[in-house]
Parts: structure tokens; C-alpha cells; sequence
């Protein structure tokens, strides 16, 4: 599948001699299938919190593609790899209150693409980024729940920094857990 819209971000990412051709680019309809498939894998499902149903269906993925690119002050971008959709990214920037100027930022890739640094690269690629594409943003910030090792890890070779960890914060499956907060600072780049 390529990428239906222009890619914001390009680049080129080697690992074990084998080059990944990486886009951003916006969110498009044409990718609810699958959207589905990806997102109806448990291990995907249980790290990106409870407003996403487990099992996903083709109307869900419908639905998502369509609220992403409405929510206010918020940006999703697609992850192709190689020309195949294989992950999601996005940010949301408070514009009021006392969190202004801070981004919240999440993503999730395809388990194929785990274990092979990927989201690492896309991570590094992606806060100078958003740091340069909003002057008046500070503070980028990313949550993650304990059991999550590899996206802390993710976190940590991108610049950000543990800033909380919120004992039994979130209620999965019947039990508390603890979830972490990372944030990098725009002069700490």
C-alpha cells in the first residue's frame, strides 16, 4: 500500500544492513482495513489505553480515522514503512490553562517493526520536529504503563527524561498499575 498523502517527515533508518524507508504523512480513509488487522493484535491493544476497543472492528477503524483528524489542536500522523501503513503518531498541544505550551505525544508500531529500533528512530526524528514546528511549545511529554519496558526505553535514547511515576494510576483487566511520565524540555534538546 502507498502512502496516500505527502509525507510531513521522509527519512531513510538501517538496521541489521536492511534500509526502512520511513513517512509520516497524514491520515487516510483508505487504511481502515488495515488499521483493523493491526489493532486487533492484544499486544498492541494493551499499551495504548482504554479508548480503543478490544477487538477492533472495520467500523471502528472508520470511526478513528475519521475523530483523529478532528480533534482540536491535535495532529495523527500515519508511520509507512517501506510504503506500508504500520503504525500511528501523534500530538496534542494544551492551549490553555496552567499546561499550556505543553505537547502531549504518543505512538504505537506494528509488532513486526518491534525490537529493531525503529520507533527509536522515528522518536528522534520527530521532537526536533515538533519542537521547530511549534515555536511556543516547552515541554513535549509521553505516558506509558509499567509493564511497557521497550517504549521506555524508546523514551530514554529520544532525550526524555522519568519526570512522574503514578503508583496503581490505571485500571486494566481488573487490577491497578502503575504508569510513568517522560517529558523533554525544548533548551534541554
Amino acid at each position: 500500500m502507498e502512502t496516500k498523502n505527502k509525507p510531513i517527515l521522509s527519512f531513510e533508518y538501517k538496521h541489521d544492513n536492511q534500509i526502512y524507508q520511513i513517512d509520516l504523512a497524514p491520515i487516510h480513509e483508505s487504511d481502515a482495513e488495515r488499521l483493523m488487522s493491526i489493532w486487533n493484535d492484544k499486544e498492541i491493544a494493551k499499551n495504548v489505553g482504554d479508548t480503543f476497543p478490544y477487538p477492533y472492528s472495520y467500523e471502528d477503524a472508520q470511526y478513528r480515522i475519521e475523530t483523529w483528524s478532528k480533534i482540536e489542536n491535535s495532529i495523527n500522523y500515519w508511520i509507512y514503512i517501506n510504503n506500508l501503513y504500520a503504525g500511528n503518531l501523534g500530538r496534542q498541544k494544551k492551549y490553555t490553562g496552567r499546561s499550556v505550551h505543553n505537547i502531549h505525544f504518543w505512538y504505537w508500531l506494528w509488532r513486526e517493526y518491534w525490537w529493531r529500533w525503529i520507533m527509536t528512530h522515528i522518536v528522534q526524528q520527530v521532537i526536533p520536529y515538533i519542537f521547530h514546528s511549534l515555536p511556543d511549545a516547552h515541554r513535549i511529554y509521553a505516558r506509558v504503563f509499567w509493564w511497557n519496558i521497550w517504549s521506555k526505553k524508546v523514551l530514554e535514547k529520544a532525550w526524555m527524561k522519568l519526570e512522574a511515576h503514578r503508583k496503581e494510576f490505571i485500571w486494566y483487566e481488573g487490577s491497578r498499575h502503575d504508569e510513568y511520565e517522560y517529558a523533554i524540555l525544548k533548551n534541554n534538546l
